[in-house]
């Protein structure tokens, strides 16, 4: 589903090299709480070089797309 509607995006906006989402820190398998993460700085709409390096961690303030390690 996901892949679906990413690759949806990427063809309605061809110059869009890769398309980020949300990460999902998955612990309800072991009795925990899922996690939801929005990643990136600005969401909907695309971004051009270099916006993104700069503003997404380590050189931004802004989430990674994964960043915990369980």
């Amino acid at each position: 589903m996901k892949l679906r509607q990413q690759l949806e995006i990427m063809d309605q906006m061809p110059d869009v090299d890769a398309v980020c989402g949300a990460v999902n820190f998955w612990a309800s398998h072991a009795g925990g709480n899922d996690e939801t993460i929005a990643t990136g700085h600005v969401f909907n709409r695309a971004i051009a070089a270099p916006e993104g390096l700069l503003n997404i961690y380590p050189l931004g303030k802004a989430d990674p797309p994964a960043l915990r390690i369980c």
